[in-house]
């Protein structure tokens, strides 16, 4: 082959425009045969899209498969202010029922209770029968507001700010609590080395949780609102976690220097006001958090209403100029 031959006599080789004939082809042209490429280029037809073909939509804030949280906020909200109730109602009047029974029921409370939100002062149960009730309600309001946490975090798509109800149950109940109250319902005088692993189990957790979990689970909370500037979710915790670092962290101090029964007086001392501080700003933060949940369940239903009242506007758009007559130009 040389230079004067066609390039298009040759089985391979040459531009793929002028493997068909070099005099009709051009570049850009089909090189389809000539019984089935047509005699211009094919362009798409302007006009509305295949019947079947979903239109554009806005993008989503929130998952289409979300559902109103309204209604778990409701369940969550009453089961809290039953939970109340009932405590109030049990703890008054005579001691009925076995004692024994009662007695333990009152040591698994006394941890519950604290586990729930930690508590200054504790009144036992008066009886059996309304102690049942109490932890009936308990677990319908611990299950309630799990799953009321749930809700906001399945309501966002899939992305790293989705969270769960696992989330929510690591994050929001007082678990450091349990280093103090397991074990310690009649009150007796404890010994330093067991004090002393307690209060340094008690500061291991409350760090862990208040900086890895509750801090994460709060700031996607704030986020699943769309609420702006959300690193002022810290003031939700953060106010709790100061008085009762200070009160372990004075303690396990305190214990660790005291020798041979003598208590040191220049060391770093655990008071009253520390204890007092923290039961008050765990009430408060623990309010704090119950608005910000409402708040974020308000503002993801009205979102969520809007986001599917747009969407099934634009797709009544799309029908009604699917269904027009199409209107051939003269």
């Amino acid at each position: 082959m040389n230079d004067a031959d066609d390039p298009s006599a040759a089985p391979i080789g040459g531009p793929s425009w002028m493997r068909h004939g070099s005099a009709a082809a051009a570049p850009g042209a089909s090189s389809a045969p000539a019984a089935i490429a047509p005699d211009r280029p094919v362009v798409a037809p302007l006009g509305p899209p295949a019947a079947g073909l979903r239109p554009a939509t806005p993008p989503h804030v929130y998952s289409r498969h979300g559902a109103s949280p309204l209604p778990h906020a409701a369940l969550a909200i009453a089961s809290v202010l039953a939970l109340w109730a009932a405590r109030t109602w049990a703890v008054r009047g005579d001691v009925e029922g076995d004692r024994d029974t009662l007695r333990v029921l009152n040591e698994i409370w006394f941890t519950v209770a604290n586990l729930l939100l930690p508590q200054d002062r504790h009144q036992d149960l008066v009886s059996v029968t309304k102690a049942t009730v109490v932890f009936g309600l308990a677990a319908v309001t611990i299950v309630a507001v799990v799953l009321w946490v749930a809700r906001l975090g399945r309501n966002l798509p899939l992305s790293s700010t989705a969270f769960g109800g696992g989330l929510a149950l690591a994050g929001l109940p007082a678990w450091w609590t349990l280093s103090l109250t397991l074990g310690a319902y009649d009150g007796l005088e404890s010994e330093r080395i067991d004090l002393l692993t307690r209060t340094s189990l008690g500061l291991a957790i409350l760090t862990a949780q208040f900086l890895l979990v509750r801090w994460a689970l709060l700031n996607r909370a704030w986020r699943a609102g769309g609420l702006p500037g959300d690193l002022a979710s810290i003031l939700l915790w953060l106010p709790e976690l100061v008085p009762w670092a200070m009160f372990f962290g004075s303690s396990v101090v305190t214990l660790a220097a005291t020798a041979d029964g003598e208590r040191p007086e220049t060391f770093w001392m655990p008071t009253q006001a520390m204890t007092d501080w923290g039961f008050a700003l765990s009430k408060v933060c623990m309010v704090a958090i119950g608005v910000l949940l409402c708040v974020v369940s308000v503002r993801q239903h009205l979102g969520m209403a809007q986001e599917r009242a747009a969407e099934a506007a634009l797709l009544d758009e799309e029908r009604q100029r699917r269904a027009a007559p199409e209107v051939t130009p003269a």
